[in-house]
């Protein structure tokens, strides 16, 4: 089967389903960051390039992304 057909089957597949259900519930939404935030967090998010390499950046990540539920991270 060349590109072309596979495309197709996909697109005939799609096309065959008439309902999706959700059956996992969605994660809880986080408040946005206020401009106090961004101006607190913008240095470090630079610092680590958005990338989870050092130390540095794996406990920086960790505290941000989870801050309503960790106080502090040590690597």
């Amino acid at each position: 089967m060349n590109m072309r057909g596979q495309e197709q089957e996909v697109v005939d597949a799609i096309n065959s389903i008439k309902n999706v259900t959700n059956t996992t519930a969605s994660t809880r939404a986080i408040a946005e960051e206020d401009v106090d935030d961004i101006r607190e967090l913008a240095p470090d998010y630079y610092k680590i390039g958005n990338r989870l390499v050092s130390k540095f950046d794996f406990e920086y990540y960790v505290k941000n992304r989870y801050k309503e539920n960790i106080i502090d991270v040590k690597c």
